[in-house]
């Protein structure tokens, strides 16, 4: 499933065939039209250690009652076992792509609102900027927007076919977003649990206040209609205990995150930007975990920053909706249909446009997949030579007929 992430996709019927040629193909097919409920209580018995399998199954954006995705649950179990922080915070990785740009003589242009993609006869030619800035294209354009912004905001209905217009149109987005309560912490947490094992305290990923099945089942049917329960879990994470760099010596850095919905059944969206509701919610995040980790009292907190599903879009044009993959994952939008046939393999009926962002296949959450399959089609179209690698995971299984 893995290495399938790095290869372009095909239509299911084809793909389905492929996979029925080898013993762990015909699993993985038979996986797929499970929902990842079935699976979890297939595998497991104890409630508890269910309600931990389903979180991680689903968090990242799969309905826990959805059949038509359960190929992607193994994949899912297996990145939840191999978690990776990156040393000294995440906007190393930014830095560090920021640094290639340069070396390979790129320009970064901040502060730079787009007003459109420049089409004509069919071919994308370059985009204009809203201070009337023009940037003619020598090649090709390629954006990692969503489907939504570069098709109908900045290339225009009018220079597409309707019917491509109405796939665009028809995308969803996800069902839930994410809030979180980042936090300055005067000591680490110790964790009630650690009284019999204190490795505990040293753990990657906490999961807390879903004590059984149903309240994880609970959470996800109030996010359907818009509401967040009171005994809402969440899930948390201190990574200067793993890198001593991210917190002055004795202190500690902290993350809460939980799945929330965008629009909310009372208020909307616009009531995650008022700011007795957000200090309100974070109270109640920091409460859940004091109930498993007592000494962490308001006392202990130097320092809070809250980020809702609101703030995330108002922060990042191209996450609607507080979106973490640009578009829900349903049957109907993964594969080869993601975001549709037209456009799954990087190339739009736009000559010279190219998707490279998380609404194209494979999809989201920092996989690489995207730009990585968008690289390779840009080059294979212009006759670039690639100076990258296949991935070894791509390799090994081109080897034995698995891709």
């Amino acid at each position: 499933i893995a290495p399938a992430t790095y290869v372009p996709p095909v239509p299911f019927p084809l793909q389905a065939a492929k996979l029925e040629m080898t013993e762990i193909g015909r699993e993985i097919n038979a996986l797929a039209e499970k929902t990842p409920e079935d699976v979890v209580n297939e595998l497991f018995e104890n409630d508890q250690v269910r309600a931990l399998m389903l979180y991680v199954c689903c968090h990242w954006g799969l309905d826990y009652d959805q059949a038509g995705v359960g190929y992607l649950i193994p994949l899912y179990l297996d990145r939840a076992t191999n978690y990776r922080l990156v040393a000294g915070g995440s906007h190393r990785v930014s830095s560090a792509l920021l640094k290639s740009i340069f070396e390979n003589k790129g320009q970064i242009r901040t502060s730079a609102q787009i007003k459109k993609i420049m089409v004509e006869n069919g071919t994308a030619k370059g985009i204009e900027l809203e201070d009337g800035t023009r940037i003619t294209a020598g090649k090709a354009v390629v954006s990692t927007i969503d489907t939504h912004q570069t098709f109908l905001k900045y290339v225009g209905e009018d220079k597409l076919d309707r019917d491509f217009v109405d796939m665009i149109k028809i995308w969803q987005w996800e069902k839930w977003s994410l809030g979180h309560l980042h936090l300055a912490l005067e000591e680490a947490p110790n964790f009630k649990a650690a009284a019999s094992d204190s490795e505990i305290n040293k753990a990657f990923i906490y999961l807390l206040g879903y004590e059984s099945l149903e309240s994880l089942k609970n959470h996800w049917e109030a996010m359907r209609t818009g509401e967040l329960p009171e005994t809402a879990g969440c899930n948390c994470c201190f990574p200067s205990i793993h890198d001593p760099y991210q917190a002055p010596p004795g202190r500690t850095s902290g993350l809460i995150s939980q799945m929330a919905p965008f629009n909310l059944k009372k208020g909307g969206s616009e009531r995650w930007l008022n700011r007795h509701f957000r200090e309100e919610w974070a109270e109640k995040r920091r409460a859940t975990l004091e109930k498993y980790a007592p000494n962490m009292t308001r006392d202990k907190v130097l320092w809070t920053y809250i980020t809702t599903p609101a703030d995330i879009e108002n922060k990042f044009a191209n996450m609607v909706q507080g979106s973490y993959k640009q578009g829900a994952y349903h049957p109907l939008q993964m594969g080869f249909l993601r975001p549709n046939q037209d456009c799954s393999q990087n190339r739009t009926p736009i000559k010279n446009l190219y998707l490279g962002g998380s609404s194209v296949y494979p999809g989201g959450c920092v996989i690489w997949g995207p730009g990585y399959l968008c690289a390779n089609a840009v080059a294979e179209d212009f006759g670039i030579k690639k100076w990258w690698p296949e991935p070894e995971i791509v390799t090994a299984a081109r080897r034995k007929e698995l891709v």
